[in-house]
């Protein structure tokens, strides 16, 4: 199991950083006179450089009055016009350091110009023209209020004096190579024309560059990642590169299942990680084997689903194979139906035969002659020429019977 390290940078980090507050600044000064500096104003994400002038309102200061002025060592004073969220930029010629707390000394006059509020950022990319710059870049190391007193500084060469100043000491653990001072507000807006100060100075500890084992711009004193990769830690998870299995995820420190960048998670408990399941909603995933997901499997019982697709699952289809399955709902498949068309419970004379397989029963005491049904009359008509001739052929009295006839 592969472990963090405590790098010395840090242990040397928290032991220069008081408990935060005001009060005298401890450890070694970061900025020095000629150091590389610009005076700016931040705008959102902009960084924006100034220069030279007196136009009101704007990022820019009067001649003696620029930025160099913020960390000359003497009350010389710094003023930029744009007046809130005004500053500087340096890059100290110390190179990398940790800074650990912020002392501000007033100028010689206008104290509604005093910054009211402050805040430090730092980086360790190069800073190289003119701007602007990109704020994203940097790490914000600490932020508040600035109380400077009503005392002044005497300008020009004068020296600087303690109690004319504040210092505000923070924790921090990161070391930078470059660092952005901004103050966002000053005492009195409505009567200062500017933003002011005499000084501005950085304390910490400053790293011996010239011991770098892995030529990474960063002292072996101060670097977490020493005779490691310059690459350092990447992805900020407080474990150097060439002990991070995953250097560019914060998140994981070795592949394991899924690799870097994918979370090993398992979402629905069924021990398969998300990223090999194949329905990492589910679980079960599939319980039929059919391939399709149980949450998107309409049923998810069955395999096949709907053989005769009627939209009934099989399980729940009394005739899966057909469709239609019971076509005059006498209760039997089509495929099973004697009498696909009528009932096949229908047996009027009992013999096991569904009556629409038998013929019609033979009509029972039918009528004859002029009552049978759709027959003619005939004997009807000739009923009285029979007694006609039935009459005629009497015998007279006194004639012989003739036993001949019928």
């Amino acid at each position: 199991m592969k472990h963090r390290i405590a790098p010395r940078r840090f242990a040397a980090a928290i032991s220069m950083a008081c408990l935060a507050g005001t009060g005298a600044a401890k450890g070694d000064a970061i900025f020095s006179p000629g150091d590389d500096i610009r005076g700016i104003q931040v705008d959102g994400d902009a960084i924006n450089v100034g220069a030279g002038g007196v136009a009101p309102g704007a990022n820019n200061w009067p001649a003696f009055e620029g930025p160099e002025h913020a960390i000359d060592g003497v009350g010389q004073k710094y003023l930029n016009f744009g007046i809130t969220n005004t500053g500087f930029l340096t890059t100290p010629s110390a190179g990398s350091s940790n800074a650990t707390s912020l002392t501000v000394w007033t100028a010689n006059d206008a104290e509604p110009r005093d910054p009211s509020s402050y805040e430090i950022w730092g980086t360790n990319d190069a800073i190289t023209g003119d701007g602007p710059f990109s704020l994203s870049a940097f790490t914000l190391i600490s932020a508040g209020d600035i109380a400077l007193p009503s005392s002044r500084n005497v300008g020009g060469d004068a020296p600087l004096l303690r109690e004319n100043s504040a210092t505000i000491n923070f924790v921090n653990a990161e070391f930078f190579t470059s660092y952005l001072i901004v103050f966002p507000d000053v005492k009195d807006k409505t009567a200062a024309n500017s933003m002011q100060i005499g000084e501005a100075q950085l304390d910490g500890v400053i790293c011996d560059d010239s011991v770098d084992a892995d030529g990474d711009g960063i002292g072996d004193l101060c670097d977490a990642c020493d005779g490691d990769d310059a690459a350092g830690d990447s992805d900020g998870d407080g474990l150097c590169d060439d002990l991070d299995g995953c250097p560019h995820d914060p998140d994981k420190d070795d592949p394991g299942i899924c690799g870097c960048g994918v979370p090993d998670t398992d979402g629905d408990g069924d021990a398969v990680a998300d990223c090999d399941d194949p329905c990492p909603s589910d679980n079960p995933d599939d319980t039929d084997g059919d391939g399709v997901c149980d949450s998107a499997d309409p049923c998810p019982s069955d395999n096949p689903d709907d053989s005769d697709g009627d939209g009934v699952c099989d399980s729940a289809d009394p005739c899966p194979t057909e469709n239609p399955d019971d076509s005059d709902g006498d209760g039997i498949c089509d495929s099973a139906d004697r009498c696909p068309n009528a009932d096949d419970a229908l047996d009027a004379d009992g013999n096991g035969t569904p009556d629409c397989l038998e013929p019609p029963p033979a009509p029972q005491n039918e009528p004859v002659g002029c009552c049978a049904p759709g027959t003619f009359p005939m004997v009807g008509l000739f009923t009285p020429l029979i007694l006609i001739g039935w009459k005629r052929r009497r015998r007279r009295p006194g004639e012989p019977r003739d036993d001949s006839r019928p």
